[in-house]
């Protein structure tokens, strides 16, 4: 286990809770939803290849140093569904796809002073709060190259759900997370943790040459 990372059951907030074991679903429970509303922030741009729609990213910089790719807009309310592929490179088990729970856009470079939700490369579903990482438990596949990721964030419920559809045809593995629960169990043991009630979609790269697109 990693150094700041704790593991504990999924948090429950009431009997129907949306925390639930990772499960193998058909598409149609859990289809991709592929559009054209998503573009990368500008600043991406610092960090290697960014696509003239914004859209299409490969990492030419920084080295073994991990680079947060995020969306252009802060999210304040409602249901986001987002939909991203790794298209090449070598993946770490750093990286991951999730959600920054923040109003600053573009975030810190510092990922220890980040809040998010996110699934690592090995479909661990998580809570990261500043230089803390909590897996709760929830899993699914992981991640390979080639891969459609598609992540759904319901601000106004809270809820957060994680979905690996394979390249190769296997069966989607799918998980759901309670994270307002998850939230409220690490600002009970820390009161002084600021969790912000807005956010963006965000990805965690840290190899040269991996890179990524996006699908929604």
């Amino acid at each position: 286990m990693a150094s700041g990372e704790v593991v504990i059951p999924p948090p429950m907030r009431h009997p129907q809770s949306f925390a639930v074991a990772p499960r193998l679903s058909p598409d149609g429970e859990h289809g991709l939803v592929f559009g054209n509303l998503h573009r990368l922030h500008p600043d991406t741009s610092k960090m290697g290849f960014l696509s003239r729609d914004g859209r299409v990213f490969r990492k030419e910089t920084y080295d073994g140093r991990l680079s947060i790719i995020t969306e252009d807009q802060v999210r304040k309310c409602g249901c986001m569904k987002y939909a991203v592929k790794f298209t090449s490179g070598e993946l770490s088990s750093a990286d991951g796809v999730g959600f920054i729970l923040s109003s600053r856009l573009p975030p810190t470079k510092n990922i220890q002073k980040i809040v998010s939700i996110f699934m690592n490369r090995a479909g661990r579903i998580c809570v990261r709060a500043n230089s803390t990482v909590t897996r709760f438990g929830v899993e699914v596949r992981p991640v390979q190259v080639s891969d459609w990721v598609s992540v759904t964030i319901d601000l106004d419920k809270q809820l957060a759900h994680f979905a690996v559809h394979p390249a190769d045809g296997s069966p989607v593995s799918a998980a759901g997370f309670d994270f307002g629960a998850a939230l409220a169990c690490l600002r009970a043991s820390d009161p002084d943790l600021r969790i912000g009630s807005c956010g963006y979609f965000a990805c965690v790269v840290k190899n040269k040459g991996v890179a990524l697109k996006l699908g929604s």
